[in-house]
C-alpha cells in the first residue's frame, strides 16, 4: 500500500465520524428548517441542561443512523428519521435511567422507527402526499414504552417542568412550551429554544409565541387552564407544546406567509391543544402519554381539508416545498422580478450537449391534456436526426446518449425491461416504454421516458440530484424513432 493510499484509508474514519456528527447536529434544527449553526448549538445545549435527556437525544440520533446503515437504506428520509430518533432518545432519557437496558430498548426503538418511517413513506406519503412529521417517533414510543414497563426499568427525571413561581410574570408562562419540544419545559429551556428560533426566523419565533398565548387563553376560556395547572401541569404544558408545534409547522414552514396563513396556523394550534385534552382521556387507561400525536393529527387534518383538490382558494396557499417564511418571501420577490409564477419549477436540461425540441407544449401529435407540458427532445446534424439509411437504432444521433436528472428529488417509480422498437415501429401497449418518474414536491413529478432497455441506473426510493446520470436515451414504448420526452405533471 502506498503512503498516499494509506493516508486516505486512515482519513476515511475521521471523515465518516465528522459526517455523522454533522448530520446529528443538523437533526436538532432541521425539523423547523433552522439553518443558523448557533440555533442548532442552542438547541443541543437546551437538551443537555438535563444531561440524561441530552445524552438520550444523542444516543437516539446515533441509533437511527446505525439502524439505517445496518439496513442499507437510501438517504431520502434520513434527515427526518434522525430528528425522530433524537426525540425518541430524549423521551427515553427523561423517562428512564440511562443504563444498558434502556439503551438497548432505545436501539430497538430506533429500528422500529426506521421501519415505520419506510412503511409510511411508501403508503401515507406516496398516496396521501402527507409528510412524516413526528409520526415515526410516536409509533416507536408507543411500541417501546410498554416494554419498558414490563422490564421494570429504573425511572429517570421524567419530563422537566417549569416552577409555578414563574407564573407570577405573565410572559414566562409561555416560554416553557418552546422548551417542551426538546423535553426541557422550563423557562430557561424555553428561552434557549425561542432564541434558536429567533436567530433563524423571527417570523417562526413570534408565530410560536402567539400560538402559546392563544392556546393558554383558549384553555382558560374552557375553564381548563387553572385546573390543569393545579392537577396536571404536564398535560397543560403538552397541550401548549402541541399547539405551538402545529402553528409553527403549518404557518411557518408549509404555507406562503400572509394574514390568512397566520389565522390558519393559530386555529390549527388551537385544534392541536384541544386534541391533546381529548387524546389524554382516550389514552388514560393505556398509561401512554399523548406525546406529539395531537400535533401530527391536527397538521394532517389541516393539510387534507385545505388542500387545493378541495378548493381552488387554497391553490396558492401552500408552498411546494416547506421553507422558512423569510426564505419564502425572498422566493416570492425573486419570482416577481423574473416575471414567473411562484409555484413554477426550475428544471435543468436532462442531457448534455446540444439537442432540439421535436414536439413542444400543446403539440399537434400527443402533447395534449395532462401531457400538454411535455417536451420531445432529440439531436440533429444538418437538420437530420440520423445518419446513413436511418433503419438502425445506432444510426440516430441521440440513441444511447446519457439521460441526466433535471431536478433534486426521489425516484417514485421506474421501468427498464421494455424492448427498444425498430425505427418506424411503436409499442402501443406500454406507451411510456422504459421510464423514470421523479417526485420533486407535493403532487409534482418529472417523467423521463422511451429510455433504452436495461439502462436505468436508479431504483424507487433513490434520491437524485441535477446532472446525475440516470439512464440512456432509447426507443421503447410509443416512439417511432429515438428521442427523449420530458414532462412535469
Amino acid at each position: 500500500m502506498s503512503v498516499a493510499t494509506q493516508r486516505r484509508t486512515q482519513g476515511q474514519p475521521r471523515v465518516e465520524i465528522a459526517r455523522i456528527g454533522e448530520h446529528l447536529l443538523d437533526g436538532y434544527g432541521s425539523f423547523f428548517g433552522l439553518e443558523n449553526p448557533l440555533s442548532k448549538i442552542l438547541l443541543v445545549f437546551c437538551t443537555f441542561i438535563f444531561p440524561a435527556t441530552g445524552l438520550g437525544g444523542v444516543a437516539g440520533g446515533l441509533s437511527v443512523i446505525l439502524a439505517r446503515r445496518i439496513l442499507r437504506l437510501s438517504s431520502y428520509t434520513e434527515g427526518i428519521e434522525i430528528v425522530n430518533g433524537i426525540l425518541l432518545g430524549m423521551l427515553v432519557g427523561s423517562t428512564y435511567a440511562l443504563d444498558l437496558k434502556s439503551l438497548a430498548l432505545l436501539m430497538f426503538g430506533a429500528i422500529v422507527l426506521v421501519i415505520a418511517s419506510t412503511v409510511l413513506t411508501d403508503t401515507l406519503t406516496r398516496f396521501l402526499r402527507l409528510p412524516l412529521l413526528g409520526l415515526p417517533y410516536v409509533i416507536a414510543a408507543y411500541v417501546i414504552m410498554p416494554i419498558g414497563t414490563m422490564l421494570q426499568l429504573l425511572p429517570g427525571n421524567s419530563f422537566h417542568l417549569f416552577p409555578s413561581l414563574w407564573l407570577a410574570c405573565p410572559l414566562w408562562q409561555y416560554l416553557p412550551s418552546f422548551g417542551a419540544i426538546y423535553f426541557n419545559g422550563t423557562v430557561v429551556g424555553g428561552l434557549l429554544t425561542f432564541l434558536a428560533f429567533f436567530l433563524s426566523s423571527r417570523y417562526l419565533a413570534l408565530l410560536g409565541l402567539a400560538s402559546a398565548i392563544c392556546g393558554t387563553i383558549f384553555l382558560e376560556q374552557l375553564s381548563l387552564a387553572r385546573g390543569l395547572i393545579a392537577q396536571d401541569p404536564l398535560l397543560f404544558l403538552v397541550a401548549q407544546m402541541n399547539g405551538l408545534l402545529t402553528a409553527c409547522v403549518v404557518g411557518g414552514l408549509y404555507t406562503i406567509p400572509s394574514k390568512r396563513s397566520i389565522v390558519v396556523a393559530l386555529a390549527s394550534g388551537l385544534l392541536a391543544s384541544a386534541l391533546t385534552i381529548t387524546l389524554n382521556q382516550i389514552l388514560w387507561s393505556t398509561h401512554l402519554p399523548v406525546l406529539a400525536l395531537p400535533f401530527v393529527l391536527a397538521t394532517y387534518a389541516v393539510l387534507i381539508t385545505l388542500s387545493p383538490q378541495h378548493g381552488a382558494a387554497w391553490s396558492v396557499f401552500w408552498l411546494l416545498r416547506p421553507s422558512l417564511a423569510e426564505r419564502s418571501l425572498e422566493q416570492i420577490k425573486l419570482a416577481e422580478a423574473r416575471g414567473v409564477d411562484l409555484r413554477s419549477v426550475s428544471l435543468k436540461p436532462p442531457f448534455s450537449g446540444t439537442w432540439q425540441v421535436y414536439q413542444g407544449f400543446n403539440g399537434k401529435h400527443t402533447h395534449q391534456g395532462t401531457w400538454r407540458y411535455a417536451l420531445d427532445l432529440f439531436q440533429t446534424e444538418s437538420n437530420v436526426s440520423y445518419v446513413e439509411s436511418g433503419n438502425q437504432l445506432s444510426h440516430y444521433h441521440c440513441y444511447a446518449k446519457p439521460v441526466l436528472s433535471p431536478v433534486y428529488g426521489r425516484v417514485y417509480n421506474c421501468l427498464s425491461t421494455c424492448n427498444d422498437n425498430l425505427p418506424g415501429q411503436v409499442n402501443t401497449v406500454n406507451n411510456w416504454g422504459n421510464y423514470i418518474t421523479i417526485e420533486i414536491a407535493w403532487a409534482k413529478y418529472v417523467v423521463l421516458a422511451h429510455l433504452q432497455k436495461d439502462s436505468v441506473r436508479v431504483k424507487p426510493g433513490d434520491y437524485v440530484v441535477p446532472g446525475q446520470m440516470l439512464a440512456h436515451c432509447g426507443n421503447s414504448g410509443r416512439s417511432p424513432q429515438p428521442h427523449l420526452p420530458s414532462t412535469l405533471i
